[in-house]
């Protein structure tokens, strides 16, 4: 019986050999996992502003038609401050009865008081410098309602880009001082997650609810009173590094 005893160990051991292994093969690699942030700061150069052309009168022809030459004034100023045909955009078109609601005859109700008329704008002007001569002029022109203005960059990727990468090389320099403070080394990158974060400054978009309060900018020796501010572009990655 010693024979047969003895094969079947060592088939045994045959069989559990690549299994042992395989098990130290599939063994979980020492890590150091690490997140690293970057911002860059970028200067306006170009500002979106969306405006509106709103019309009331008691005929809804009249209104439609004085509004229609509204807005064609509006479109023949901008294109007097370079804005190009593809930068003027409608946003929304409307016109339909309007509403107040009174008192009358000692009751509280709606009553007609016209037909308005209304057309939302949206123009892109590429040279900021142009902007307040630009806004000064539409409201001369019949714009009568100012819905935002958004200063922004005209190439985000390349900034959003140039942010990861930063934020890449904070990672490895947080894991380099992590790792030599235990008398290791970084390897390579196990695995890199992006993490999704704001791109823009909140206070990049003006509106009617006061929010260009919150714009930041250097001091400059224009008299503007508009400070188009900066820009803050963020990224976020977690990386993981094999230590060795």
């Amino acid at each position: 019986m010693k024979g047969p005893t003895a094969g079947a160990v060592l088939v045994i051991c045959f069989l559990l050999a690549p299994m042992l292994a395989s098990a130290e093969e599939k063994a979980e690699p020492r890590l150091v996992t690490v997140t690293g942030t970057a911002r860059v700061e970028v200067a306006p150069d170009e500002v979106v502003l969306t405006v509106g052309v709103e019309t009331i009168d008691n005929d809804v022809s009249t209104a439609a038609a004085t509004n229609d030459k509204r807005v064609k004034d509006v479109f023949s100023l901008a294109h007097e401050h370079g804005v190009a045909d593809p930068d003027v955009q409608t946003d929304r078109v409307s016109l339909g009865p309007e509403y107040e609601y009174r008192e009358t005859d000692g009751e509280r109700r709606y009553v007609l008081v016209g037909y308005k008329a209304t057309q939302t704008i949206a123009i892109t002007l590429r040279d900021i410098t142009k902007y307040e001569t630009l806004l000064t002029g539409l409201l001369k022109a019949g714009v009568n309602r100012v819905d935002s203005v958004e200063f922004r960059t005209s190439e985000p990727r390349k900034h959003k880009d140039q942010a990861r990468i930063m934020a890449v090389k904070a990672a490895r320099e947080k894991a380099e001082a992590l790792a030599g403070a235990l008398g290791q080394q970084v390897g390579i990158p196990h695995s890199i997650v992006e993490e999704p974060v704001n791109w823009w400054w909140p206070g990049n978009v003006m509106g009617n609810d006061n929010r260009a309060a919150s714009i930041q900018s250097d001091q400059s020796e224009s008299e503007s009173s508009v400070a188009p501010g900066r820009l803050i572009m963020r990224a976020r990655v977690t990386v993981s590094f094999e230590l060795k």
